[in-house]
């Protein structure tokens, strides 16, 4: 499987909630290089929305960048080095290594500040358990993770 091959085949693409897409012009996608997008990025491609990719793979990062859209910006920095110094976007999805899920979800503040109409956030099943999740949409991923998605 290719870059390319995700964007023209929805079916080799992670489940993602789609709808969370709508209205979405702008899109900061973080940690975005893990499976070359295969979970968020090639759904907002297809959404034809525009988004900055931020990832500390450089590899990824410029194979990404030859086949998403021209018009996306791909940022070599720290994910949350740069969450604290950048911009508002319209959504924020948030799909990070399984190693990193709690502290991502206990940033979950900061995501909020960076989005103005809608974070997505991916995590496990487990990691999820205690944690107040009010106003917060569970949807199921797979039998192990799930994506959480809220607006600001």
């Amino acid at each position: 499987m290719t870059v390319a091959d995700l964007l023209v085949n929805p079916q080799l693409r992670g489940r993602y909630p789609t709808d969370r897409l709508e209205g979405c012009e702008t899109a900061l996608l973080l940690f975005a290089a893990g499976f070359y997008g295969r979970n968020d990025g090639a759904w907002v491609a297809e959404a034809g929305i525009r988004a900055t990719c931020v990832d500390l793979d450089t590899e990824k990062l410029s194979e990404m960048q030859r086949y998403y859209p021209a018009s996306w910006d791909f940022v070599y920095d720290d994910v949350f080095a740069f969450a604290l110094l950048t911009g508002r976007y319209d959504l924020v999805s948030v799909d990070p290594p399984s190693a990193l899920s709690k502290v991502c979800l206990e940033r979950r503040s900061l995501w909020t500040r960076l989005a103005k109409r809608q974070v997505v956030l991916g995590s496990q099943y487990e990691t999820i358990k205690g944690y107040d999740l009010t106003n917060i949409e569970v949807i199921p991923r797979n039998k192990e993770s799930v994506w959480l998605a809220w607006a600001p």
